[in-house]
């Protein structure tokens, strides 16, 4: 009898745990209610609803309360979340189904602007402000330049001239974010300081006389497709092959102590080389390149058989760079 007696009590103890439990999870839940509707504190709301039970958030009324809460701080994808947990249990509440409809289309119009803020900015920085790049990288933008050169024959023996002076211009533009350049020159050169080996063998007779000859000349106009491999905010250097066409001159006016009018040469075919470019600041711009041209057999009377004509040179420039932005 007296176990009987105290599993009724135990019973009627859990009983009216679990009724009082049940009524403080609903006043939770009414309080925030009335957090959200009355004065709009929405942080309070969340606040009361944490101290809801385990078994309270598993209720209709809780979903909704917590949705209207995040709907209350406007975070649209958690109160989309529970709204839709709530649909769940009551499918057939209207008025819940539309606001979910509203703030799906208030997410899908908030993602619409944010991609339209970064495409913007992404103009704003890479277009509307070309000057600001310049300030982080050299070879941002294709580019003039013109200097004078000065060049060295590497003919040896065979070639007619020793140096050279000129004048060279050119255009470049970058590819590929700014990892390849491909340069464009056209340069003129005026050659002098006679090879006196290679004029005594191409005119023997000449003797003593050999320096009366005159000086000589080239045109050159060259393409280098070149591999950036330093870009910084401060300095560049790129470095590639060379391929073009050059038209030499050995341009030769005096007489032999016979009298015979000594003519000249003129040369016009490939050249094939290496050049690199080093480029500081906004102006500067150095390059360096060797160019070669296959050897040509210079005739004279005295030579029928003819000897070696070689204008190949290493050529150094310095130029003043002028960016033509975009």
């Amino acid at each position: 009898m007296k176990f009987i007696h105290l599993l009724l009590f135990f019973l009627g103890t859990m009983i009216a745990a679990y009724t009082s439990l049940a009524q403080t999870d609903k006043e939770h839940i009414e309080h925030a209610n009335n957090a959200i509707s009355v004065v709009h504190n929405c942080d309070d709301a969340l606040r009361l609803l944490n101290n809801v039970s385990p078994e309270g958030r598993m209720t209709a009324g809780y979903f909704l309360c917590l949705a209207k809460a995040h709907d209350c701080k406007e975070n649209v994808e958690q109160a989309i979340y529970y709204y839709n947990k709530y649909l769940e249990m009551q499918p057939k509440s209207d008025s819940v189904k539309q606001r979910v409809a509203q703030l799906a289309d208030k997410q899908t119009q908030q993602g619409r602007t944010a991609n339209e803020e970064r495409v913007a900015k992404a103009v704003y920085d890479n277009i509307a402000l070309p000057n600001k790049k310049k300030k982080h990288y050299i070879l941002e933008d294709k580019f003039l330049y013109m200097g004078p050169d000065f060049c060295f024959s590497t003919g040896g023996r065979n070639a007619a001239y020793k140096y050279g002076a000129g004048l060279n211009l050119g255009s470049a533009y970058n590819f590929f974010d700014n990892n390849f350049l491909l340069d464009f020159s056209l340069s003129g050169s005026f050659q002098f300081g006679k090879n006196m080996s290679w004029f005594r063998r191409a005119y023997p007779m000449l003797g003593s006389s050999v320096d009366i000859i005159d000086n000589g000349g080239s045109v050159a106009f060259e393409v280098s497709p070149m591999v950036t491999l330093i870009n910084s905010h401060s300095i560049a250097w790129t470095a590639g092959p060379l391929v073009g066409v050059k038209y030499a001159n050995i341009s030769i006016s005096g007489n032999s102590l016979s009298g015979a009018v000594i003519n000249g040469e003129n040369v016009f075919g490939p050249c094939y080389g290496v050049k690199s470019d080093f480029l500081w600041g906004q102006c500067g711009m150095v390059f360096i390149e060797y160019a070669m041209m296959p050897r040509d057999r210079y005739n004279t009377e005295t030579n029928t058989k003819g000897i070696l004509s070689d204008h190949s040179v290493l050529r150094i420039g310095i130029n003043l760079k002028a960016n033509r932005y975009q």
